[in-house]
């Protein structure tokens, strides 16, 4: 009896423990190039990966991936990153680079620029490109099978606009770009000592992956179940 007991309390973790979905982990603050390739990574309720590098404008020097501090933000209806970015330039600086957001309800997708500055006829423009319900043949922001927004905010001499947003259809996932130009001109300089900022709106939280506590209570009642069984056959 005890032998026939361990073994079928063994099936029952076993088949507890493989009901369990493994979760991915916590979106944590980094660089950029830390999420390179990292693997997906959770705020709230969405999923995040993906994360690429994608080719530059011909002329223009790269940012170093690894002085874009990433910090994950995440408000009631809202998740998302904020991308921090310290360039000054009176020639061309960009950072153009891909990700994947997974969730229920995503509906919203907002760009922001912060710290900002141009003079004479220098520019800094980032540009937010979103396939919502599919992915961009690869990673650029051309052929989205679905609907496709875009939000661009930008600064120059005298004028901005710093905040764009733009709504969809609930979806479940999107295929996100980011293209920052950092553009001096030909007799202007152009700065960027602050971030840009993704945020989406998401409407539904998933189901809760039981904790390890709960599933041992589950597996121990299951056990309790079976040992009486037994008992009663001996």
């Amino acid at each position: 009896m005890n032998r026939c007991l361990a073994i079928a309390c063994g099936l029952l973790v076993g088949l507890a423990t493989s009901a369990l979905p493994a979760a991915a982990s916590s979106c944590v603050p980094g660089t950029l190039q830390t999420y390179l390739g990292a693997g997906p990574c959770m705020i709230g309720g969405a999923t995040f990966d993906d994360f690429s590098l994608l080719p530059l404008a011909f002329g223009s020097s790269p940012i170093d991936a690894s002085l874009i501090q990433v910090t994950p933000l995440s408000a009631a209806n809202q998740v998302g990153f904020r991308f921090g970015v310290i360039a000054s330039t009176t020639d061309v600086f960009e950072t153009f680079f891909h990700y994947s957001v997974a969730g229920a309800g995503l509906t919203r997708a907002t760009l922001q620029m912060a710290g900002s500055v141009a003079s004479g006829d220098g520019v800094v423009t980032a540009v937010q490109d979103v396939c919502v319900g599919g992915s961009f043949p690869g990673g650029l922001p051309v052929g989205c099978p679905g609907a496709a927004v875009s939000n661009i905010v930008f600064e120059i001499e005298g004028d901005n606009d710093l905040d764009e947003s733009s709504s969809f259809a609930a979806a479940t996932f999107l295929d996100v770009d980011n293209d920052l130009f950092i553009d001096g001109g030909l007799a202007g300089s152009a700065a960027l000592a602050g971030s840009i900022t993704n945020l989406f709106d998401i409407q539904a939280q998933p189901t809760a992956v039981p904790e390890p506590a709960t599933g041992l209570l589950l597996v121990t009642g299951l056990g309790a179940i079976v040992r009486r069984r037994l008992q009663r056959r001996a």
